[in-house]
C-alpha cells in the first residue's frame, strides 16, 4: 500500500507539469489531478492517525475518551 508520501510526492509531480502545460485545458487535467492525489494522502494521513489512537477497527480494545 502506497505511503503518503508517496501521494504528496505525485501530487508534486503534478503540479509542476501543470506549470508546464502547453494548453489550458492540459493545466486543469493536471491541478485535478494533483488535487485528488492530495485528498488521497490527507485521507491516508487521517486513517494512520486514527488507527494509532483508536486501535484496530472491531476490536474490543477500549478507546481513549
Amino acid at each position: 500500500m502506497a505511503s503518503a508520501q508517496e501521494f504528496y510526492d505525485y501530487a508534486d509531480e503534478h503540479f509542476g507539469r501543470a506549470g508546464t502545460a502547453k494548453t489550458e485545458r492540459e493545466r486543469a487535467i493536471f491541478l485535478q489531478m494533483a488535487h485528488a492525489w492530495l485528498e488521497a494522502a490527507q485521507k491516508r494521513v487521517a486513517a494512520k492517525d486514527c488507527s494509532m489512537r483508536c486501535g484496530p477497527r472491531g476490536s474490543d480494545v477500549a478507546r481513549p475518551g
